[in-house]
């Protein structure tokens, strides 16, 4: 039997961020049983800083990688092209290239967007810029959305049989948790940059309630700004805040830092997709108080497995303050989330996602 071919565009790590991730998973996932998987990168960065800003290195960089894309539609001749797309006005002129240079191939092509800011984004362009995104999106066959509260991002572009549903899951290996009674143990793990809200932690945190309690706080991930660094920084010694800041972490020590927390906070006050912290700290057994962005509420539900803040000011220290007196509570909302994630959010979950999206896909006249 032949594997009908799927060329995956996208970034792989490093760095670990949650597209590159995804692109990795899905390359290295059980779908290359059923299709023959065929890779070609989007990267063109050297570096995090690089995100969002122009250079030469960039540009030369993107070149090739449409020429890359060219070629392997050219070799290979897929029977489906799946690309991401950026909610940006410069970032989905970059991926539109990639979609035309698929389209003229006469490729099936899907595109995904691993956000939720999107539709927001078009309506406010320009008009020649809602022109171009129609028609550039009207070569697609289909889109891929994290979550189904997310599929009225491109109602306005495709029929609802078009915009498939695939939420993120990947195998998280976990270590036994590290039981810890005198202190309450809080993690802080993604990206330190202005949309994740972790300067609004650091204010709420500044707070006689939250000092009187006995807690530890470890943040971990990556500066991608200077001036965000300096402002949080020099927060947290202005004001004397207890709290350990690591870089980021990936595999055993990661799991380490997960097995040795109590409650995961995580609270993007920007549009956000579904983030993969939200699934390993749910793996870990964690409870998650976070904010109502993009698909995270399919994932915590309020007062079940975590806490949806209706504000981090207001309502951050007393959602932990609530957790460190009601221990039990905490325990039993980290065990719903992990039973969650076991029945949702689990790899072969997002494998077998794309395989229904693929067949539609392939049997489809579009």
């Amino acid at each position: 039997m032949i594997k009908p071919k799927v060329l995956i565009l996208g970034k792989l790590p490093p760095p670990y961020m949650g597209p590159s991730l995804a692109t990795e998973i899905i390359l290295k996932s059980t779908l290359s049983k059923k299709y023959l998987l065929i890779h070609q990168t989007t990267k063109a960065y050297s570096n995090l800083k690089q995100l969002g800003k122009f250079n030469l290195f960039k540009l030369t960089k993107n070149i090739s990688n449409y020429a890359g894309l060219a070629t392997k539609l050219i070799y290979h001749r897929p029977d489906i092209t799946l690309i991401p797309i950026s909610q940006t006005t410069i970032g989905f002129i970059k991926d539109a290239i990639f979609i035309w240079i698929s389209a003229s191939f006469r490729t099936k092509t899907i595109i995904q967007l691993r956000g939720s800011n999107f539709l927001n984004w078009a309506r406010s362009s320009d008009t020649l810029t809602q022109y171009f995104i129609k028609k550039t999106l009207s070569t697609c066959c289909g889109v891929i959305v994290l979550g189904n509260n997310l599929k009225y991002l491109f109602s306005d572009y495709f029929h609802n049989n078009q915009i498939f549903v695939v939420p993120n899951g990947k195998d998280c290996s976990t270590i036994q948790k590290e039981e810890q009674i005198e202190y309450l143990r809080l993690l802080y793990f993604g990206n330190f940059v202005e949309g994740k809200g972790f300067f609004e932690i650091l204010k709420a945190i500044n707070s006689p309630k939250y000092k009187s309690l006995n807690l530890a706080f470890t943040a971990v991930g990556n500066w991608l700004d200077n001036d965000y660094e300096e402002l949080c920084k020099s927060y947290i010694n202005e004001n004397s805040l207890n709290i350990e800041i690591l870089t980021e972490q990936s595999g055993l020590q990661k799991d380490t830092i997960f097995s040795k927390s109590d409650i995961f906070i995580f609270t993007p006050i920007e549009p956000e997709g579904h983030p993969w912290v939200i699934i390993e700290a749910m793996a870990a057994g964690l409870p998650i108080i976070t904010t109502d962005q993009g698909a995270i509420i399919e994932s915590v539900i309020d007062g079940e497995n975590g806490i949806i803040l209706k504000s981090i000011k207001d309502d951050l220290v007393s959602s932990i303050e609530h957790l460190y007196h009601n221990r039990k509570k905490a325990l039993q909302m980290g065990s719903k989330g992990e039973k969650q994630y076991q029945k949702l959010f689990r790899e072969q979950n997002m494998v077998n996602n794309l395989d229904y999206c693929f067949k539609l896909i392939l049997n489809s006249t579009n």
